[in-house]
């Protein structure tokens, strides 16, 4: 990943123009950014780096991928204390501008549709940490819980 810069990642752009331009967004976003996501941290400070690239592949079919990073912090279920967690989520999103394509593509692909021609490119990021969390956070201690 390329290093982030400090000018962030915007809440939402164009779609149309950012497939048709082949833009491509590198930054941090900050956790605090995030409200559904910090709500499942267990200390709410400190960003994740996100790179994210929109366009369209040989067959037309618009697309948003990329790659986000970053060191979160969770609450271990087993013994009820913080532990590192490292989040690397790699992200490749069909673009969509109908609830039909959007089902159509669903059956091969994850698929975003694409509501008055807003990338919401922050909700999008929050989305692919909320669903890359593990179901039960554990740290690797498995004794920890004895620690109480």
């Amino acid at each position: 990943m390329k290093r982030p810069n400090a000018a962030g990642i915007p809440k939402h752009v164009s779609a149309s123009k950012a497939i048709a331009m082949r833009q491509r967004f590198v930054g941090q976003l900050a956790l605090e950014q995030m409200p559904r996501l910090v709500d499942q941290l267990a200390h709410k400070g400190g960003a994740v780096a996100v790179e994210l690239e929109a366009g369209k592949d040989a067959a037309g079919l618009a697309w948003l991928r990329g790659r986000i990073e970053g060191n979160l912090s969770l609450t271990c279920q087993r013994g009820l204390h913080p532990f590192p967690w490292s989040c690397v989520v790699q992200t490749g999103l069909r673009l969509v501008a109908s609830e039909a394509e959007e089902e159509k593509a669903m059956k091969e692909t994850e698929a975003t549709l694409i509501e008055d021609d807003q990338l919401l490119l922050r909700d999008l990021v929050e989305d692919e940490i909320l669903l890359a969390l593990p179901i039960v956070p554990r740290c690797d201690d498995p004794d920890c819980a004895k620690q109480l």
